[in-house]
């Protein structure tokens, strides 16, 4: 009788150890059972995918591209014109000096960033090699409007300031350079705050604190002629707009700092990732010796290919079918490309979804006594709610993570870049 009260026991506490560690998370966070509703942040999630932006609407499962009616006028003329041209087409008319058809309808202006002004409007910032602009999405009816575009506007990393009024931005120069300004909605005067030879990007208003913000900054490395050759490593500052006066918050020779995010409780968000620059070792030009002669072997065939694509037209190779959707290969983030098929084949998943960024793009927490906590592994952008809540991708997916819970997948699709909330 004892041996079989004692056996219940002790099965009584094996059973209740097993259900309390199944319950919990990484940290001590509650079973997903328990995990709290995200309907109301998940309806009108936006996010970026190489030049591309895309909306989750709420109660859908999928995602739906916005197709810019600006860039549609564009292509509308651009189809147009290959009507024109139509009669150049199997003709040496039709073909560039790479072997590429002319005149066909490219989408030359992209989705540079986002940002939501309001729940029912989306900024977004378009540009192209030689031109760029700022607009606006009217979400409930549809209508665009075109706040900004000018020549050689490239301005991206949106962000709205903590006055509504106005929207923080990073300015692009083409040499390399780029300043933190702030737009002033209503007069659409572009004030630059920063200046030097640094790359000031990702600028982000600190709550409770109107004139302050905080950004990602990193030196250039210039050649001979001026050039931009490399870019240091990624700090975050402080910025005291009023007194125009910076304070280093976080800085690592051998780390990246990346698109800071202070939280509604005053704890700031970044990302790490481990600081590559420019190497080029002793090997490195031995390989470049020995593949000269490859090198000019193959650009000496592209050079006979095109010519006879103009009087023959017909390719020196039949491997010269229609090119494969670099889209659906890679993505561009924080300047590294990351490729998909790589990510797939290293097979490394978080929640049954593939992680397309290494595990040493992290996520962290700092707090205002300056202690840091490891919040996401695998993390390719994040964006923060009003109520604390944190959603991240990892390049495949979306996670939300909320104090005290694990994290959740609430979408999945094809390559996620920037990850924008919209306000509720």
């Amino acid at each position: 009788m004892h041996f079989l009260l004692m056996f219940l026991i002790v099965a009584t506490a094996i059973f209740g150890l097993v259900g309390l560690l199944s319950s919990r998370g990484s940290g001590g966070a509650p079973a997903s059972a328990h995990l709290p509703e995200y309907t109301g942040i998940l309806s009108g999630l936006s996010f970026l995918a190489n030049g591309k932006l895309f909306r989750k609407h709420a109660g859908d499962s999928g995602t739906q591209e916005i197709n810019s009616q600006f860039v549609q006028a564009i292509e509308d003329r651009q189809a147009r014109s290959d009507e024109l041209n139509a009669w150049k087409e199997g003709t040496s008319f039709a073909i560039s000096m790479n072997g590429a058809m002319k005149g066909k309808g490219t989408r030359s202006l992209s989705f540079a960033s986002a940002t939501y002004r309001d729940a029912g409007h989306l900024l977004y910032a378009l540009q192209d090699q030689s031109a760029g602009g700022l607009f606006e999405l009217d979400l409930s009816t549809g209508t665009e409007k075109r706040l900004l575009h000018r020549q050689r506007l490239n301005i991206d990393g949106l962000r709205l300031h903590s006055d509504p009024g106005f929207l923080l931005c990073s300015q692009r120069a083409p040499n390399g350079i780029a300043n933190v300004s702030m737009l002033n909605l209503e007069t659409l005067e572009l004030r630059e705050l920063t200046r030097g030879e640094t790359s000031d990007l990702w600028p982000c208003a600190v709550p409770g604190a109107r004139n302050s913000l905080v950004f990602q900054s990193s030196g250039i490395a210039r050649g001979p002629h001026g050039q931009a050759m490399a870019f240091g490593p990624s700090s975050i500052q402080l910025l005291d707009i009023d007194r125009g006066e910076l304070t280093t918050v976080l800085e690592n020779p051998e780390l990246d700092f990346l698109q800071p995010r202070v939280a509604p409780t005053g704890e700031l968000l970044y990302l790490q990732r481990p600081y590559e620059g420019q190497q080029y070792s002793t090997g490195k030009a031995a390989t470049d010796i020995l593949l000269m002669p490859f090198r000019l072997l193959r650009a000496l065939f592209h050079y006979l290919n095109f010519f006879s694509l103009m009087y023959s037209r017909k390719p020196l190779t039949s491997a010269s079918g229609p090119q494969f959707d670099q889209d659906a290969k890679s993505i561009i983030v924080q300047g590294k490309r990351l490729e998909a098929e790589a990510a797939l084949k290293r097979g490394t998943q978080m929640f049954g979804v593939p992680a397309l960024a290494p595990a040493s793009w992290q996520l962290f927490e700092r707090d205002q006594q300056g202690r840091t906590r490891l919040l996401a592994q695998h993390v390719v952008a994040f964006d923060v709610a009003k109520d604390g809540t944190i959603l991240y991708s990892n390049g495949f997916g979306v996670f939300a993570l909320r104090s005290g819970y694990r994290p959740q997948l609430v979408l999945k699709d094809h390559l996620i870049g920037d990850v924008q909330i919209r306000p509720e």
